[in-house]
């Protein structure tokens, strides 16, 4: 009749903690997975490698998988994300002043705007145009063209990863023709003094010389005729206080301004013949 009783205690461990972060990295580069939990546990990663960090080239989901040394499993996962900057640059350019959209050509003073498209990354991001402060928001630029160069422009999302786009615009300077002789005679040919320029001269003034009477012509000449990609600005009649001039040699100054440019000078001589 004798009996006993066993008694068995059991203890539940609590394993350690683990410990897994998303991760966020630039397209091309390489992102490192890292676990991490006491006691040295034993790691394997969803893609078969086994340790403390993985590296990953591709987004998705990773997990991770321990054994600690009571036997104890853990299982943690995180993502990994990668940001891709596209961005394309689209420019604009109103009124006459193209000579060609591909290859970009324009005369000098054009207005260009750049529009700027930017895709891939779920980031907050700055943009930096030409090198230089951003004006305007972040998608237009507007500037002047004056020489021939790449525009350029960067972003860069707050996760450091960057882009640049540029275009090459080329910038064509003014071109005048200012003849060194005119024949006011009534035949209807080259009867009148007349100055030819690109259409980017925006304002010119003539001043005509006599070496016997001094200054026999001075105004500002407006209202050019439009030609097929130039300008024909008419000018002196050959004419002085209402006397026509003799046949004589004068000597003259052609001041000329591009759209939104400065003053330029060119000076000369001019034959009035009969």
């Amino acid at each position: 009749g004798c009996d006993s009783v066993v008694i068995q205690t059991t203890q539940y461990i609590e394993p350690d903690e683990l410990f897994i972060e998303d991760q966020l990295a630039c397209a091309g580069e390489t992102a490192v997975l890292w676990a991490f939990q006491d006691g040295n546990p034993i790691y394997s990663w969803s893609t078969g490698e086994v340790g403390e960090s993985i590296e990953i080239e591709e987004p998705g989901e990773y997990s991770v998988t321990t054994v600690d040394s009571e036997g104890c499993v853990n299982v943690a996962s995180a993502n990994v994300e990668f940001s891709e900057i596209g961005i394309t640059l689209i420019p604009s350019i109103a009124g006459p002043l193209v000579l060609s959209d591909n290859p970009l050509q324009v005369w000098e003073g054009a207005d260009i705007q750049m529009d700027l498209e930017v895709s891939g990354t779920p980031h907050s991001y700055e943009v930096v145009w030409n090198g230089g402060p951003q004006i305007g928001d972040d998608s237009t630029f507007n500037y002047v063209a004056t020489k021939t160069d790449f525009f350029k422009v960067g972003v860069i999302d707050s996760l450091g990863c960057f882009a640049i786009d540029s275009v090459f615009v080329e910038v064509k300077p003014i071109q005048f023709f200012a003849p060194t002789a005119f024949s006011p005679n009534d035949d209807g040919n080259n009867d009148q003094y007349e100055i030819f320029t690109s259409p980017n001269v925006e304002e010119m003034r003539l001043q005509i010389f006599s070496r016997n009477v001094g200054m026999v012509y001075d105004q500002i000449l407006l209202e050019p005729e439009p030609l097929p990609n130039s300008l024909r600005w008419p000018a002196w009649n050959g004419e002085f206080r209402g006397r026509r001039m003799d046949p004589q040699v004068f000597a003259f100054q052609l001041w000329y301004r591009a759209i939104r440019g400065e003053w330029r000078l060119f000076s000369g001589d001019l034959t009035l013949s009969r």
